[in-house]
């Protein structure tokens, strides 16, 4: 494997620890800053290479995994489920949660918050 590319992983690693310990703390990002001497700016820039770095991983996951917009081990249905008159709608329930997506609903949010889900479980 190359070096760099595992010197980046662990300095994700590392700066996904010190984020996690800030949102846990239930402090702001300041005060959180000032009693942990992390210069804020820093810390943004920790916060922007971790979501580029999750962004591209979901891209990179979407394009491996998915057939169209319909996860791997999923299926489509042919006709959209009605629900009480409200118009077209269906029910997704992963691990727990439920999405209701209508007509209306962005597919490639909708694949997304699913693949973002069934990561969850």
């Amino acid at each position: 494997m190359d070096t760099r590319k595992v010197a980046a992983e662990l300095r994700l690693s590392q700066w996904s620890i010190v984020l996690r310990e800030r949102v846990e703390s239930g402090l702001s990002v300041r005060r959180w800053c000032a009693e942990n001497a992390v210069n804020e700016k820093t810390y943004y820039y920790w916060q922007r290479k971790l979501r580029e770095a999750t962004c591209a991983k979901l891209a990179n996951q979407a394009d491996e995994q998915a057939v169209g917009i319909v996860p791997m081990g999923w299926v489509t249905c042919e006709q959209p489920l009605e629900a009480d008159g409200a118009g077209e709608t269906i029910a997704i329930e992963i691990g727990g949660m439920k999405v209701i997506a209508t007509s209306s609903t962005d597919l490639g949010l909708l694949s997304k918050v699913c693949r973002a889900l069934a990561d969850q479980c």
